[in-house]
């Protein structure tokens, strides 16, 4: 995640140096200072002023996208407190579990499974209760249970 934000960070940063070099040549070019200096060529006033005011709006708008992002990436380097008992994280005022706080935070969807250890103990522990309350009787003692699969 954090590596996505500083990516979008970083390409902001790109597209903004883009636009002014992209000013910086349509000035050479088009003398858009000197245009916005005379006052006797009103349509071309008019689109300096537009190109001006198009310029402003995108870096006010990079500015914004890079501050969220940057801040974001920082929220995230906060210390999560855990709860000891209930493994529930610590969220402001209330305590939420990993999924709502994963979900809430980072935007990321949770589904569940079973590791392979898990697995292994919950087969032991079902075969266990299974032989403690299915007793053999006299005449079953003597031929061998089939293991479960």
């Amino acid at each position: 995640m954090i590596k996505r934000i500083q990516a979008a960070v970083l390409v902001g940063q790109i597209l903004s140096y883009g636009l002014i070099v992209t000013f910086l040549f349509a000035d050479s070019t088009f003398n858009l200072s000197g245009v916005l200096r005379s006052s006797t060529d009103w349509l071309s006033l008019e689109l300096a002023q537009s190109v001006a005011c198009l310029v402003a709006l995108i870096g006010t708008i990079n500015v914004w996208i890079s501050w969220y992002y940057i801040r974001k990436s920082n929220t995230m380097r906060d210390w999560l407190v855990v709860c000891a008992w209930t493994h529930k994280i610590k969220q402001g005022d209330r305590w939420v579990s990993l999924e709502e706080f994963l979900a809430e935070r980072l935007g990321c969807q949770v589904s569940h499974g079973i590791s392979d250890p898990s697995l292994a103990q919950m087969r032991e522990q079902l075969d266990n209760d299974w032989h403690r309350l299915d007793p053999p009787t006299p005449t079953e003692s003597r031929k061998p249970r089939p293991k479960p699969a």
